[in-house]
């Protein structure tokens, strides 16, 4: 197999096979990662998209895909904002991993066509960036919106913008590394799977679950089991503080708290030790 990726040209875009590990390789895409999703499914799912691109439609370019990426995540927010049902929480979560997916695809596509930019990756991060605490806040909107008239209910809005502000400030703790560190040749390659910090035996799998319940994608997932919850009846969990609590509003009190607490320690964090906890941090085996 060539090391050097084949870039097809318009003349050859009838002829041009890649190969799945010619795929993988080119796109830096290891075989592992940690956490199921990334482990076994979304890189192994990914691969066979960008392949599929590679072999069929050449005219397809990163940064489109990227925006076909945007669109999935504000779609998945949007799906959010229906105050109750199973279907819409189901098709949010789809809809996400799909956009999760294309997020994958945009970044190996550019890669292995050898078309890299700081202006793509610009905007490969910014999609990241904004797509997910719009799908945060929708959910806010979408909970206060399923019982606006009563008691407290604004404060559904409160906790989503308490949610969003936790994101925000854990993206910042690293921005801020990479920014006070910047020239530093030692600096992670964000593609090589191996970590010099790596977490063992129970501290590991201890973390590995705290990360996996406060993920975007496990956050959908609680929205499914409310949106089920409140289709059996159940549309109220209690009264605190004249505020209404029901399960989709649980829901963000968990992670109106967790998200903010998690960036303040992440950010003790690299402050105390110069490491950016990821999820590199988290395999067991190489």
């Amino acid at each position: 197999m060539n090391d050097v990726p084949r870039v097809a040209g318009k003349e050859d875009r009838d002829t041009v096979s890649y190969t799945l590990e010619e795929v993988r390789v080119a796109a830096k895409r290891e075989l592992f990662r940690a956490g199921p999703r990334m482990r076994f499914v979304m890189p192994r799912v990914s691969v066979r998209v960008t392949r599929w691109i590679l072999n069929h439609d050449l005219a397809v370019t990163p940064n489109q895909i990227t925006a076909l990426s945007a669109f999935l995540g504000i779609a998945a927010g949007a799906f959010l904002l229906v105050p109750r049902g199973v279907l819409p929480a189901v098709a949010a979560f789809v809809v996400y991993q799909a956009h999760i997916l294309t997020d994958y695809v945009d970044g190996e596509l550019a890669r292995v066509r050898q078309l890299t930019s700081v202006t793509g990756a610009y905007y490969d991060l910014l999609v990241g960036r904004l797509t997910k605490p719009v799908v945060l806040y929708c959910a806010a909107v979408g909970t206060w919106w399923s019982h606006r008239g009563a008691p407290g209910a604004p404060l559904d809005l409160a906790l989503g913008a308490l949610i969003v502000t936790g994101f925000f400030l854990d993206k910042e703790a690293v921005d801020v590394w990479y920014r006070a560190n910047t020239g530093r040749p030692e600096i992670e390659d964000p593609y090589v799977i191996r970590s010099e910090r790596a977490l063992k035996g129970v501290r590991r799998v201890v973390v590995r679950i705290l990360v996996g319940l406060r993920s975007i994608p496990a956050f959908l997932g609680y929205q499914i089991l409310a949106a089920l919850v409140m289709t059996l009846g159940v549309h109220r969990l209690g009264v605190v503080w004249s505020y209404d609590v029901t399960p989709r509003s649980a829901i963000l009190i968990l992670f109106a708290i967790a998200f903010p607490v998690l960036a303040v320690v992440r950010t003790a964090y690299i402050a105390r030790t110069g490491h950016i906890p990821r999820r590199q941090d988290l395999v067991r085996d190489l």
